[in-house]
């Protein structure tokens, strides 16, 4: 019984870790590369709860299973959140080629845009118009203001982490 619970315990280990290290993938994606390597670090903190477990296995798997409930938590909540502007600003996209297809050329702005998840309005940054036959960027964020994705009609998709 003991050797079936020592399993169950690095099964869990494997399994929060693994989910963290996911999570560090992720906050690269909705927060930067900076605030991701805070979360690999933050991931080494496992390091002292596994070798609590020599001491108290189930003091460590409560630690361990707390520190991957505040990693992976919010990064499944940016992710999500992802998701969802991502989603908004293919629409976004497909309504200012619309429009060109319709005038000749891409609208000033987006005030004729309706949102479909206005939830995600705060999170699209800018609108620009770069030459009104050929190009515009739309830039949105998820997490912080300095870590945008964007599109540009010339380019394609893309993500800039300052």
């Amino acid at each position: 019984m003991k050797h079936h619970k020592s399993r169950l315990f690095w099964l869990l280990i494997a399994v929060v870790v693994s989910f963290e290290l996911f999570s560090v993938y992720l906050a690269e994606e909705t927060l930067g590369f900076t605030d991701a390597m805070m979360y690999f670090w933050a991931i080494a903190l496992n390091i002292p709860l596994v070798l609590l477990s020599f001491k108290t296995r189930k003091g460590a798997a409560v630690g361990i299973f707390l520190l991957g409930a505040l990693i992976v938590t919010y990064q499944v909540y940016l992710g999500i959140r992802l998701l969802r502007v991502q989603n908004e600003a293919h629409l976004i996209v497909a309504y200012i080629y619309q429009q060109h297809a319709r005038t000749g050329s891409f609208p000033e702005n987006l005030n004729g845009y309706t949102f479909h998840d206005p939830a995600m309005r705060e999170f699209v940054q800018e609108y620009t118009v770069l030459d009104p036959h050929a190009d515009f960027r739309l830039m949105y964020r998820v997490g912080t203001e300095d870590t945008s994705h964007y599109y540009l009609a010339k380019l394609g998709w893309g993500y800039y982490d300052d």
